[in-house]
């Protein structure tokens, strides 16, 4: 079975009973064809979802066995090891929006 994944990120704001500035996201793996939902993982609002992209989808890689078409992603996953895991581990495409403020070399 080959799917295209999608990365979705939801922001919710909860209160606390002393802090009413916390929150958590809800960082979805889904198949961009079904729209059905693959992995999920709900951390604090702080956690950012770059830090979370290569642990979830090693997860995926050894919880379900199919074939990965591409990775839909915005700016936030265009990083050089994010790239690298996409091409070398997931041996996919990514689809993954260009950050203008990340650092190149002028090759």
């Amino acid at each position: 079975m080959q799917v295209l994944v999608l990365l979705s990120i939801i922001f919710s704001t909860t209160r606390r009973r002393f802090n009413t500035s916390g929150g958590y996201r809800n960082h979805v793996v889904s198949d961009a064809k079904s729209e059905l939902p693959i992995w999920e993982a709900t951390k604090p609002a702080n956690v950012h979802e770059a830090n979370l992209f290569i642990p979830m989808f090693n997860g995926i890689k050894q919880r379900f066995n199919f074939d990965i078409a591409g990775v839909i992603g915005d700016s936030a996953f265009d990083s050089e090891s994010i790239l690298n895991y996409i091409f070398k581990e997931l041996k996919t495409k990514p689809y993954i929006a260009r950050n203008p403020r990340r650092k190149t070399n002028p090759e």
